[in-house]
């Protein structure tokens, strides 16, 4: 998710309506990328509405809203129409809160009229250990320490991107407890950087002149979300792994490979990954559980015990 620029914000900013929204979110303390795409998607449904030739924000109907989510399902997979959903109703939300329109298009909470679009779970992509090993033997023989030490991070502790590229060598503990001052929420957790890992980062670290400020720096010292996700999509593509992977998937990946270990409990890997709820464990936890049943049952199948 881009984060809201200052070109972008510039132009956001000529619809008044849109300044109030964007200073009463910045009151409610959201992170930047929440604040970043309610601004974004609201900015998006404007344009659509202004190019439909629908009326004014303030008259919009439920119909305008379903005719820009059928638009989006076109060129948007599922889980993005329904953040989408969400960042506009939150948009809907706060002007009948502040008694700027007279009917909210979404409905009353507990009374919805348009309701989110359903989203189909789907496998994540997820790589074996085997490809984060090849790919990690690749970029270290290629002389990339700095993306070998990304992949390295986000594999060995589930860190979404941001969190990593916010991560400063002040908090990194000598025995590799990592202090995530804001994680995603604003909850602060920990996170252990194993001593492989601290291996690959002390390696990128030689490789620099002085102590750098941040775990894993750009050219102009800070390396963005965006420079993460694009450093692991290039380190698994040039490694030979042939499907699209981005940090994002490295966390699916760290998770999915945590669950089938069976070591961690559930309030570990709550704490580890930084979840509210349990859900997402029990999620991978199921992945495991149906992936060892699979592997069992081949092992013990009659048919094969049988002979051909």
């Amino acid at each position: 998710m881009a984060l809201y620029s200052a070109k972008r914000r510039e132009k956001h900013l000529t619809v008044p309506i849109l300044r109030s929204f964007e200073r009463h979110l910045r009151a409610e303390g959201k992170a930047e990328a929440t604040l970043s795409h309610y601004m974004n998607v609201t900015w998006g449904f404007l344009e659509f509405a202004e190019a439909e030739g629908f009326p004014e924000w303030r008259d919009i109907t439920r119909e305008h809203v379903e005719m820009w989510l059928e638009s989006l399902q076109v060129r948007l997979r599922p889980a993005s129409v329904r953040n989408h959903y969400l960042g506009l109703r939150a948009f809907y939300d706060w002007l009948a809160t502040e008694e700027e329109i007279e009917r909210n298009p979404f409905g009353l909470v507990g009374q919805r009229r348009i309701k989110p679009p359903a989203v189909q779970e789907s496998p994540k992509d997820v790589v074996t250990p085997a490809n984060v090993r090849d790919t990690l033997a690749f970029l270290r023989k290629a002389k990339r320490l700095r993306d070998a030490a990304i992949v390295a991070i986000l594999y060995d502790t589930g860190m979404r991107a941001g969190e990593l590229a916010d991560a400063k060598m002040a908090d990194l503990m000598d025995n590799g407890d990592l202090l995530i001052p804001k994680a995603k929420g604003k909850r602060p957790r920990w996170v252990w950087l194993s001593p492989a890992t601290m291996s690959v980062l002390d390696r990128y670290h030689r490789s620099l002149d002085g102590v750098p400020e941040y775990l894993v720096g750009g050219r102009r010292g800070k390396l963005l979300a965006g420079g993460i996700y694009w450093a692991v999509r290039r380190a698994f593509e040039d490694a030979g792994v042939q499907r699209t992977i981005g940090a994002h998937d490295l966390r699916h990946t760290s998770a999915t490979h945590a669950a089938a270990s069976g070591d961690l409990s559930e309030t570990d890997a709550m704490e580890k990954f930084g979840w509210k709820t349990a859900d997402m464990w029990r999620h991978y936890s199921d992945q495991a559980r149906r992936t060892a049943s699979l592997n069992a049952q081949r092992r013990s199948s009659p048919m094969e015990r049988l002979g051909r």
